[in-house]
């Protein structure tokens, strides 16, 4: 959440929101700045979100209150919540298809590997016709070949940032 606030106001300074300096120093300090999470606790039992609690205690690190009166502006509790988790679940999508990317290799090496290997292949609990190892390593590929497929599938509106309300495409490089 701390990134989201950051890129927010990067995002209005550049447009003019807030002042341009506010914008550029809070996107830095929010990258640079250590909070305590078991801090916000207080924050969090009484408002039920940790945002707010958040947003002082980078206000209080920040040490520039001409810049941190700009943090949060414009921006739902909800919004910064909801951004946050939309970046998370990009992390976490990025590194699933790395890890499926590796297992799938893995299982292509050794079903090549025991391509050869006999063995018998199973129906109901009994024996079926002459297989190998290797056929039966390279059929344990196919679930996951369509897990990718389905991610890649995923419309490019399903990941983005909340503000007010809706949820719009970002470019993290922007």
């Amino acid at each position: 959440m701390m990134l989201v606030l950051g890129a927010l106001a990067r995002v209005q300074g550049r447009a003019g929101v807030i002042p341009e300096v506010s914008g550029a120093f809070l996107h830095r300090a929010a990258m640079e700045i250590q909070i305590d999470p078991l801090g916000l606790t207080a924050g969090v039992a009484q408002n039920g979100v940790s945002v707010p609690g958040l947003v002082e205690a980078m206000r209080k690190a920040f040490e520039a209150p001409e810049h941190a009166a700009w943090l949060h502006y414009g921006a739902t509790s909800q919004d910064i919540q909801d951004s946050g988790l939309m970046l998370r679940l990009a992390r976490a999508l990025t590194l699933i298809e790395v890890r499926l990317v590796g297992g799938l290799a893995a299982l292509a090496r050794l079903a090549e590997a025991e391509a050869e290997t006999p063995m018998a292949a199973r129906t109901y609990g009994q024996v079926a016709v002459p297989s190998s190892l290797g056929a039966l390593v390279a059929n344990w590929g196919w679930p996951l070949l369509r897990v990718r497929a389905a991610a890649a599938r995923a419309p490019p509106e399903a990941g983005g940032v909340a503000v007010g309300g809706g949820r719009h495409r970002h470019d993290a490089g922007a």
